[in-house]
């Protein structure tokens, strides 16, 4: 940790130093701007701009250089006074490029948390980092190949696709800083650094950690990135690399016992300091680790050309190594969890390791269009420490599946209408993951933007639904005769550019593979020394709650699942006042003739209405040196069976005794931008104490209570 934390530092060092002279040049641009600006453009000429930066630069800062160098440099300055910021080029993992952002928006709002995205279908937990519950899916949206599991522990892990490459003229950095729970804070910083036109390599470290307000529920997070650009003096070998190292680790406590929640929910003045609350343990950690070493370069047979009709060949290769592990720690064994092997140290351990290569051709033509063709192969080796023989049978420790993909990607432009083809097929191997995605775009009318997507895929379900093993007896089983989870998908969007955006999304499920919790066995819970010795002096101590056992058991939904999903985006101006809404309506029918009732639990359970508007007020101040934005913001989604928190599995368990949801939840904030740097000053779930103690994340686990927060988003242009 302490060599990362250094070799950043150093980075850092280096590409600030890198940049001075770049930097003391676009200083004296800005000078010569506004001399610029004062020439009028058709009597401006070439030897008279230069003639007036000779003036203002060399003069100014004595130069000793020849006239001919002068030239030479004066020309470069001339190109650097061009630089703009969209040059700060952001790219993809699909080689979708955008830029750096330095603006401030309600969807900046929405992005300044800790996975710096929208979390209007998650629902994050009292503690920053610990996990988030899911109130909408898509299920396209899911890796095809199976996962190792531990789903709720992934939100913060860094996938493939997610990491970015930084293509910059000059040094760029950004910092992004918010506070957490108790004795900690969330820093998230990047610096890229192009050492050539042909070399950028982008350095990035997010560190978080939060105590939180209940006991035994810390939060230590950190995730290292680094990330190259790499380029031949030709422009024909192309590279793109990177490297990340990943922790996320978490104290678990099981959440309040029986007796704490009902002093929670009673408001109870006692017990508002949360660290006071007993929880069911106070012994437990998880943890996931993962690192991955990535390389995807290409050699460009036939060159870009200005000319839009020419063609353009590429051949590639993809490379992808990553290790996973997933562990849960005990230092005594729970009842809560049943009998264990030992009454002594419970330690599970899973681990996933993945090793992909991928061989492709691209085409680009103006008939063609863009077109991508591949072979991949992909090996994993998912395993624990040792085979488990139980009364049902030998529980292996291994899964090792070998497949071989046939892929075809294909989009181009036909007149007003973009279409875009994805095609997967699994070949010479029994596990199955096969996915086909066709999308057409449609502008018709300059406002107007029409999509729509209809596709089919079927996977197989992940590692953990098929094998795991604990040491606790009733978390061991092998599931080898699991049918692939099938799923048809149909989505239609309508954009305007005034009055929003509706989409439609219908999902179609066989062989939904789910975790569900066993019927509760309740536990009575006796009496300590301390209790019995009060009651003997004559004291009233309250008979604790019986505890109940948690067993879950991974199945698969006989029945099709019918999923849908309509949502509305608007956003709407009046002078310097702004209403941003986002309203979702859900709906779970499992079986063609059964009808909707959303007072039972099924085995996939979605709130039916989840709403968020936001009212806020937009301006410039002291002088337009600063913008200023503040507002309100409301959310609410209806009652519904949340999915329970299994700190064990890593994973949420479908569950039938607790509806969860139906309370309101109110922020107040105020955002300002100088320059280049965004202030963001949060009140969060203010109601809290007003609207009754309801609230929740998971059964047995509240939501917030209300907390200022500060955030910073800080970019440097060296």
């Amino acid at each position: 940790m302490f060599k990362r934390k250094l070799f950043f530092i150093f980075s850092f060092l280096y590409g600030f130093l890198f940049s001075q002279n770049r930097s003391m040049n676009l200083m004296d641009l800005n000078i010569n701007n506004k001399i610029n600006n004062q020439i009028n453009a058709n009597e401006t000429k070439e030897n008279e701009l230069i003639f007036i930066i000779k003036d203002s630069l060399f003069q100014e800062n004595n130069l000793n250089v020849k006239i001919d160098d002068k030239e030479k440099i004066l020309m470069d300055s001339l190109k650097q006074d061009s630089i703009n910021i969209e040059m700060y080029r952001i790219i993809a993992y699909d080689k979708v490029e955008t830029f750096v952002d330095t603006t401030i928006s309600i969807k900046k709002e929405y992005k300044m948390n800790y996975l710096r995205r929208d979390y209007f279908e998650l629902l994050p937990f009292a503690n920053t980092g610990h996990a988030f519950n899911r109130l909408g899916y898509d299920f396209f949206e899911r890796s095809v190949s199976p996962q190792m599991g531990a789903r709720s522990k992934h939100y913060g892990y860094t996938e493939r696709n997610e990491i970015k490459y930084y293509k910059v003229p000059t040094p760029l950095s950004d910092l992004f800083f918010k506070s957490t729970f108790e004795q900690g804070q969330l820093l998230d910083a990047l610096v890229s650094v192009n050492t050539s036109p042909n070399f950028n390599y982008t350095i990035a470290y997010r560190g978080m950690r939060s105590l939180g307000k209940y006991i035994n529920v810390r939060s230590n997070n950190s995730n290292f990135r680094l990330s190259f650009l790499v380029k031949d003096n030709s422009q024909r070998y192309n590279a793109r690399i990177h490297y990340s190292s990943q922790a996320i680790v978490n104290q678990e406590n099981g959440g309040i016992t029986p007796g704490s929640l009902v002093s929670f929910e009673e408001g109870d003045p006692d017990f508002l300091d949360r660290s006071l609350m007993d929880n069911r343990f106070n012994n437990a950690e998880s943890q996931l680790t993962g690192k991955r070493y990535h390389l995807n370069h290409f050699w460009k047979i036939i060159k870009d050309k200005s000319d839009l009709s020419s063609s353009k060949l590429d051949i590639g290769h993809e490379f992808n190594y990553e290790t996973k592990s997933y562990r849960y720690n005990q230092n005594l064994s729970d009842v809560f969890f049943g009998e264990s092997f030992s009454a002594g140290l419970i330690d599970d351990f899973s681990k996933l390791r993945k090793i992909e290569n991928r061989f492709y051709v691209n085409i680009q033509n103006l008939y063609i269009g863009d077109f991508t063709a591949s072979i991949a192969l992909d090996k994993a080796d998912y395993s624990f420490r040792s085979i488990y023989y139980s009364d049902s049978g030998v529980i292996p420790n291994k899964l090792k599946p070998n497949q071989v993909f046939l892929n075809a990607k294909w989009g181009k432009r036909i007149s007003k209408f973009n279409l875009n083809i994805d095609l997967k097929k699994t070949i010479q191997s029994s596990w199955i993951s096969d996915h086909f995605l066709a999308e057409i775009l449609f502008n018709l009318k300059s406002k107007i933007v029409l999509s729509s997507s209809i596709g089919y895929r079927s996977q197989n379900p992940d590692f953990n639904f098929m094998l795991y093993q604990s040491d606790y007896k009733n978390y061991n089983w092998f599931n080898p005769d699991y049918e692939n989870q099938k799923t048809s998908h149909l989505s239609f969007n309508v954009s305007h550019s005034s009055l929003g955006e509706i989409s439609f999304l219908y999902q179609n499920i066989d062989n939904y593979t789910y975790y569900r919790a066993s019927p509760s066995i309740y536990i009575e819970k006796e009496l300590t020394k301390t209790e019995l010795f009060l009651i003997s002096q004559g004291f009233e101590v309250p008979i604790p709650l019986p505890d109940a056992s948690f067993f879950v058991n991974p199945v698969q939904e006989n029945k099709t699942i019918n999923y849908l999903k309509i949502r509305y985006n608007g956003h709407y101006t009046i002078g310097k006042f702004a209403l941003t809404n986002t309203f979702q309506y859900q709906n779970v029918n499992v079986g063609a003739n059964e009808k909707t009732n959303n007072a039972v639990s099924k085995s996939l359970n979605v709130p039916e209405f989840i709403l968020r508007s936001t009212i806020s007020f937009t301006s410039d101040v002291f002088g337009k040196a600063m913008r200023l934005q503040t507002g309100i913001t409301g959310q609410y989604f209806s009652e519904y069976y949340a999915d329970r928190y299994n700190p064990l599995l890593g994973d949420f368990i479908n569950q039938d005794e607790f509806l969860m949801g139906g309370f309101p939840r109110i922020d107040f904030f105020i955002n300002a931008k100088v320059q280049q740097t965004r202030l963001f000053l949060k009140a969060e779930h203010l109601n809290s104490s007003l609207t009754g103690f309801n609230f929740y994340s998971a059964p047995n686990y509240p939501y917030r209570d209300f907390v200022v927060r500060f955030g910073i988003v800080w970019n440097f242009f060296m």
